[in-house]
């Protein structure tokens, strides 16, 4: 799946050749700067959210984890 994430980049940024390595990294420091927010469903950006809205993305992640661990 990510080798195909990666192809689609590149042909729709114009990006060349960029090795799987490189776009985790990308994607993991992307990741990092956005929460999920149950109450509202949806993606924001990190720095906006309250210390609220941190904990119920750190409770819904938790859930998610625990999910399938279990499986």
């Amino acid at each position: 799946m990510l080798e195909t994430e990666v192809n689609a980049v590149k042909k729709t940024m114009g990006h060349g050749d960029i090795n799987v390595d490189v776009y985790s990294k990308v994607w993991d420091e992307c990741y990092s700067q956005v929460l999920f927010l149950p109450s509202i469903n949806r993606f924001t950006r990190a720095d906006t959210a309250n210390k609220k809205d941190r904990i119920e993305a750190a409770e819904q992640k938790l859930e998610v984890n625990t999910f399938f661990l279990n499986k």
